[in-house]
């Protein structure tokens, strides 16, 4: 049963993300060169915006009810109560913020805004409704939600022709809007505890127990996220200014290829992190880490390989306005796969509720990703742009890796 609802989950998780890849190309399609790699950067704001308001609260969240518990419906219930309303409302006050004040000066109408702070409001309650969801056991639901948004854009987006920049966040945000309500309204559905008096004692009652070792790691881990999110997000505003929105548009195009190794994580990182909170001793933790690491990286050398072979096949799924060629495709790609293969190592160290790993090899990729971005020969053009980037993935992975290896060397031999 519990091996039947993981392959659905990861059959509707793999169609969502497929159905992300062509509604990408959909867009490129349907928009100029210029209003598509402004459509880009304003996703990569959005993204950053949902880390900031969520908190990273969904690994935590993972963590705590994989533990079970006594009071587990109860802990989680104060979470959703006290949380998704400050969220939602936190993401439309950092979206108004970042739209006049991060964003490059560019003519952009009251509409842009309206439908940029629904997209970022919505994607804010998505992630952690569906983090709730995953957390519960209900799995399947939350991929069920994705797809049913990734189907709604992909059938608009097909009868679509020449979007504008406004039209296209409209349909973005509405799209996002379906996927936050389902998956909102199906955790409803499991019951939630209505007493505010009841949710404030549940919670007060986790913090004296144990929410001190689970605060610290979570703002430990909601840094590092936050730190290489936001270089990730500076380098892409620098190429847009710096280099024009048709730079814009070829980096952009090049990360929904990191897009389609990144899934992989976000797919196999809570049910792994699942898992590993639920063994007690650490051996048993390294033993699953290694096979899924072999895994990992097995599948990351394989994809990179079968891309640049079957390159030529692949670049004719491009529009033909852009005439990019493989080098951004295959930058992207890379540095996907390698933020692939570090995922079971950084899953290691969630499941030990620690974040000082995943914090200083974040800090250390950001620093590469802003010192690159203050470069202006590096954000003249997408294809310096994404070798740096995957620079900057590179050291994310080595620094992980070490720290897990460090760890395992570290275990007397008799706990091996």
């Amino acid at each position: 049963m519990i091996a039947s609802s993981i392959a659905s989950y990861f059959l509707f998780a793999c169609i969502a993300r497929a159905l992300s890849f062509v509604n990408v190309l959909l867009f490129a399609r349907a928009m100029t060169p210029a209003d598509f790699g402004i459509y880009a950067f304003f996703q990569a704001s959005a993204n950053l915006i949902v880390v900031f308001t969520t908190l990273n609260l969904p690994t935590p969240m993972t963590v705590v009810l994989a533990r079970g518990g006594g009071k587990r419906l109860q802990l989680e219930n104060a979470v959703l109560c006290l949380v998704f309303l400050g969220a939602v409302s936190l993401a439309l006050i950092a979206s108004v913020l970042c739209f006049y004040f991060a964003v490059p000066q560019m003519p952009f109408g009251s509409d842009v805004l309206v439908w940029f702070l629904v997209f970022s409001s919505m994607s804010s309650l998505q992630l952690l409704s569906g983090a709730a969801l995953v957390a519960r056991g209900e799995r399947l639901n939350s991929a069920i939600a994705v797809f049913l948004s990734a189907v709604l854009l992909c059938v608009a987006l097909t009868v679509a022709r020449d979007l504008s920049l406004a039209q296209a966040m409209r349909l973005g945000a509405l799209s996002v809007s379906l996927g936050a309500s389902i998956s909102f309204l199906m955790l409803l559905s499991g019951g939630l505890n209505y007493d505010a008096r009841y949710v404030a004692t549940s919670l007060l009652s986790f913090l004296r127990r144990d929410g001190r070792g689970i605060l610290i790691f979570s703002v430990l881990s909601f840094g590092a996220s936050l730190s290489f999110q936001f270089g990730l997000w500076f380098l892409q505003r620098q190429l847009l200014a710096h280099a024009g929105a048709m730079e814009g548009a070829i980096f952009a195009l090049g990360n929904q290829f990191y897009n389609v190794m990144l899934f992989l994580p976000g797919i196999f990182g809570p049910l792994l992190l699942r898992r590993l909170s639920r063994q007690e001793r650490e051996s048993q933790q390294i033993q699953e880490v290694f096979r899924a690491g072999s895994v990992a990286l097995v599948v990351s050398v394989l994809g990179v390989v079968t891309f640049i072979a079957a390159a030529p096949l692949i670049l004719l799924l491009m529009p033909q306005k852009y005439q990019v060629g493989v080098d951004p495709l295959a930058l992207g790609l890379l540095a996907g796969a390698i933020m692939f293969a570090k995922a079971p190592f950084s899953v290691f160290f969630q499941a030990r509720v620690s974040a000082a790993v995943e914090l200083f090899s974040s800090l250390a990729a950001a620093g590469i990703l802003l010192a690159g971005a203050s470069i202006p020969i590096v954000v003249s053009n997408a294809i310096d742009s994404l070798w740096m980037r995957a620079a900057a993935h590179f050291v994310l992975f080595l620094v992980m890796f070490s720290a897990f290896i460090f760890r395992w060397i570290s275990l007397p031999q008799s706990a091996r």
